[in-house]
């Protein structure tokens, strides 16, 4: 069962739908961001690979978490693309699966010593690209178990592992913390391009759990906040008016289809501030009381994650 109850958002649109606490799961179910950094030692090229976890979807039936790529630092803004979902069973086994591709296992927090994880999906990292191919066989041994101190001062289990070629490592509540971070399980092949990557940091409802990263102090060396030209696209270009409004927003995208469509509302730090995923028609209003004074971007999708329209809201 989610912590959060989308009905209600059209009354009460803020962040505390996010929170859980100091409760976890095996793996978490939203608001969460992975940040693993590379560089290339033949072209000193720099890369950064974000994956955050927003929002949820039925596939088949079963609830997932969708993954998002993100083109921000912590901001699951228009350009971010979806990647793909993970469920968590009863077993605290965490699936993946990603468009193209059958649901493969990720992670299995319920492994002990001497346990034998076999994947059939495999896949590469090299020059900023991801690469993953089904039917690639490969294995991972549990060798111990033990715990890890984060940065919350939390202890949690941590799970020790070796494969044919290399070793990994399993935080309860985060996933790797080795190599690539998030998927590193599924990366099978070395590539051979002069690229060299460590897992960086892990944060949860905007606070930092894990933090690894050797090019500064922080989760994020550099908060990005760079919105691409597409709101100038008047095609995509959403109506807000008043802009700025004095009582009741009223977003209208035009696009009246069959639905349901979401509604998103960001903040300039890349926090959700509204969320409302259940509209049919083609416009949304809220009370301008529900968002303090600031730039936010709202970003409307359809009920198959499509983006529909984006624009920028201002709060005077």
């Amino acid at each position: 069962m989610k912590n959060f109850t989308r009905t209600l958002l059209f009354v009460v649109c803020s962040l505390g739908y996010l929170a859980n606490g100091q409760s976890y799961h095996s793996f978490p179910d939203s608001n969460a961001i992975w940040n693993t950094v590379g560089d290339n030692v033949f072209t000193s090229a720099k890369y950064e690979f974000r994956f955050g976890l927003y929002a949820d979807t039925v596939i088949n039936t079963v609830t997932y978490s969708k993954v998002y790529c993100l083109c921000d630092t912590t901001l699951i803004n228009p350009a971010s693309t979806y990647f793909g979902a993970v469920r968590e069973d009863a077993d605290k086994k965490v699936w993946f699966l990603k468009p193209g591709f059958e649901e493969t296992l990720l992670y299995d927090f319920s492994a002990e010593p001497g346990d034998t994880i076999r994947y059939h999906m495999g896949g590469a990292l090299c020059g900023d690209t991801y690469s993953f191919w089904p039917q690639t066989d490969h294995y991972l041994i549990v060798t111990s178990v033990d715990s890890i101190l984060l940065e919350n001062n939390q202890y949690r289990k941590k799970w020790n592992l070796q494969g044919e070629i290399m070793t990994d490592h399993w935080v309860e509540g985060i996933g790797s913390i080795s190599w690539f971070g998030l998927f590193n399980p599924l990366i099978s092949d070395i590539a051979l391009c002069g690229d060299s990557y460590s897992f960086a940091c892990f944060r949860e409802n905007y606070e930092t759990i894990y933090l690894d990263n050797a090019n500064c102090s922080t989760c994020f060396c550099d908060v990005i906040l760079a919105y691409p030209d597409i709101f100038d696209n008047r095609d995509n270009k959403l109506s807000i008016f008043p802009n700025p409004p004095e009582n009741e927003i009223v977003i209208l995208f035009n696009d009246a289809g069959k639905g349901p469509y979401s509604v998103t509302v960001f903040n300039m730090n890349g926090q959700v501030a509204c969320y409302r995923n259940d509209i049919y028609g083609d416009s949304f209003r809220f009370q301008r009381s529900a968002l303090p004074e600031g730039q936010y971007i709202v970003v409307v999708r359809n009920s198959e994650d499509l983006l529909v329209r984006q624009g920028k809201l201002i709060i005077k």
